[in-house]
């Protein structure tokens, strides 16, 4: 379906007749032009969104994953640290 032409000119004159001077009648007619020439494929689809999404995700449940692991690792460090402080002290159960 064809869009119907934009009448700049009767916006402007609309916009005039409400008050605006001339320079701001030309500005929010050439603004309203802009948007309609827009280019609207450029704009993200559901579908766009939906990956993005499931990308976040899955970065997200690798964070997860990557945190787990530190705090394990950082643990059996510690664990490891206080037995070997231990043995220094043999009289110490």
């Amino acid at each position: 379906m064809a869009a119907a032409a934009l009448d700049t000119l009767r916006i402007a004159k609309r916009l005039k007749d409400a008050g605006f001077s001339e320079s701001q009648a030309e500005a929010m007619t050439g603004v309203l032009s802009d948007t309609r020439d827009a280019d609207l494929a450029q704009l993200a689809s559901k579908a766009d969104l939906a990956l993005l999404r499931s990308q976040i995700e899955t970065m997200i449940v690798s964070a997860k994953n990557d945190v787990i692991r530190w705090l394990f690792g950082v643990a059996l460090g510690l664990g490891a640290t206080v037995l070997a402080v231990l043995k220094l002290f043999p009289g110490h159960p």
